[in-house]
This record gives C-alpha cells, sequence and structure tokens, in this order.
C-alpha cells in the first residue's frame, strides 16, 4: 500500500495542495 499511497501523495504535490501537517486531516480539503 505504500507504494499507491505515496503515488497519491505525488500527485497531490503535483496539483499543489499537499501539505505535510493535513496529512491525516484533509489533505485535499
Amino acid at each position: 500500500m505504500q507504494q499507491l499511497r505515496a503515488a497519491i501523495i505525488q500527485q497531490f504535490k503535483d496539483e499543489g495542495r499537499y501539505s505535510p501537517d493535513s496529512d491525516r486531516s484533509g489533505a485535499t480539503s
């Protein structure tokens, strides 16, 4: 599952809406 999660996180990063601080609580909100 780690690879899938990493890929999703990378996609969020590419879209500029991922933040490590909000990893568990609404990274996409």
